[in-house]
C-alpha cells in the first residue's frame, strides 16, 4: 500500500477524518469523497448540492468486467 493511503487509512481507522478527498480513478480531474460513518459527527453531514453525471458508454459495465474475467 502507497505511504500516503497507510496514512489516511490510520487517520480514518483513528477517527481523525470525518470526509477523504481523493481523486477518481475512472474520470480524470474528478474526484470521491469517502464518508467515515464511524465518526461521532458523521450524522451532522448533508448533501448541499448534487450535480448530474454521464456515465461515458465506452467504459465498460461492472457485468461486463465480470464475464471477461471468468474466460
Amino acid at each position: 500500500m502507497p505511504k500516503l493511503a497507510e496514512i489516511a487509512e490510520a487517520k480514518m481507522a483513528r477517527n481523525q477524518l470525518v470526509t477523504l478527498r481523493v481523486p477518481s480513478t475512472v474520470v480524470a480531474k474528478e474526484w470521491n469523497v469517502i464518508l467515515n460513518p464511524w465518526r461521532q459527527d458523521y450524522q451532522r453531514l448533508a448533501i448541499i448540492s448534487v450535480e448530474p453525471y454521464h456515465i461515458d458508454r465506452r467504459l465498460p459495465r461492472q457485468s461486463d468486467h465480470t464475464n471477461s474475467a471468468k474466460t
